[in-house]
């Protein structure tokens, strides 16, 4: 489905079932991009001339894109490199207003979420501030919840529509590179922007700097400029917009179907396999493990074989070992993933206790 769109898949014969990992990027983002960089690089913000006015403009066109497409205004949405500074950027600016505050978390939640909050407040699951995921990248849950003081929406955003008007939250997070834009670019989207002092400070974030009697003093800009300080990601921001409008050219609910589809065919064909345990498979996302072999060994047989899928603990670590799970093998399908790519992984793992001689 729409598999003609991303060139790195055409002519493969490969499998590629990593894309909770990372989404592959299409043609008409790897083209805007290379354009950019032909016609149009400039410092943003900075110059007066013809080339920085047009950086300047693309980042903020880019800016109203990003807030349209989660329902909130350009003002509230902070340009980061990636959902992990934007989530360290958001435990920094609640620890202003909130400094002996607790966070309500469930365990599931990435490393890149629980750690900055944990480290800077604690847990308490009586807390006053509540940190959600919008969607698991080990079990592919997407649990449903009226409001959150956080929500990680890095997994979720390209499954489901986000409407920050329908689902408050104080800071919702995402990375570009999981919707097919580039890695380096990634959203904090700051309901109350005002509210909180900037974290970094540089360039760009301040409109003057005084020094009197050996004090400096800071007036920031208006957000989000406050908290984008130094060289924002022009051309990052500028292929999370195509890539935008390109998920939106299409019907959203259909390319999500097609991946709940495929997973819930890979659960089918694994689960007749005798030596295969299935933790979960929902939403695109296939956890299992096959009995008597390491994770990371399995990983390593498939790859020879064309079929690229993740091993590890992805970054949940405390959520597998409380449910006894360990390690575990990881497919995550997208909408330019075909059913002939599960059938693919399905006969692979059922040869792999053969191909390291164990039955």
């Amino acid at each position: 489905m729409l598999r003609e769109d991303f060139p790195i898949l055409s002519g493969q014969d490969f499998a590629y079932l990593d894309s909770a990992a990372t989404m592959q990027k299409p043609q008409v983002v790897i083209d805007t991009v290379s354009d950019f960089y032909k016609t149009s690089n400039a410092n943003p913000r900075r110059g007066l001339y013809d080339l920085s006015v047009k950086a300047t403009k693309i980042l903020e066109d880019a800016r109203k894109t990003v807030a349209n497409f989660i329902g909130a205004e350009p003002k509230q949405i902070v340009f980061t490199k990636n959902a992990t500074e934007s989530l360290n950027l958001a435990a920094w600016l609640l620890k202003q207003r909130h400094p002996d505050a607790k966070i309500s978390a469930p365990l599931d939640l990435h490393h890149s979420a629980l750690l900055p909050f944990a480290n800077l407040f604690g847990l308490d699951q009586d807390g006053e501030i509540s940190l959600r995921s919008g969607m698991s990248n080990v079990t592919g849950e997407m649990p449903d919840f009226d409001s959150a003081t956080v929500i990680d929406s890095a997994q979720e955003v390209v499954h489901r529509r986000i409407d920050v008007s329908k689902r408050p939250c104080d800071f919702l997070a995402f990375s570009g590179h999981k919707l097919g834009a580039e890695f380096g670019i990634g959203v904090l989207y700051i309901r109350e922007p005002e509210k909180y002092e900037p974290v970094f400070f540089g360039g760009e974030m301040v409109d003057a700097v005084e020094l009197n009697n050996n004090k400096i003093t800071n007036y920031y800009s208006e957000a989000p400029a406050k908290f984008e300080a130094g060289t924002v990601n022009v051309a990052g921001a500028l292929s999370l917009k195509i890539a935008i409008e390109y998920l939106l050219s299409h019907d959203f609910n259909k390319l999500s179907e097609h991946t709940i589809k495929l997973s819930d065919y890979a659960k089918e064909l694994l689960g007749k396999i005798p030596e295969v345990k299935i933790y979960s498979a929902k939403n695109g996302i296939v956890s299992f493990n096959i009995e008597g072999v390491h994770p990371h060994d399995a990983a390593q047989v498939l790859a020879s074989h064309g079929i690229m899928l993740r091993a590890g603990y992805h970054c949940a670590q405390p959520f597998l070992d409380s449910n006894g799970w360990g390690p575990v093998l990881r497919a995550s399908f997208c909408f330019y993933n075909t059913e002939e790519e599960v059938e693919q992984l399905a006969a692979a793992v059922k040869n792999i206790r053969k191909e390291m001689g164990l039955s």
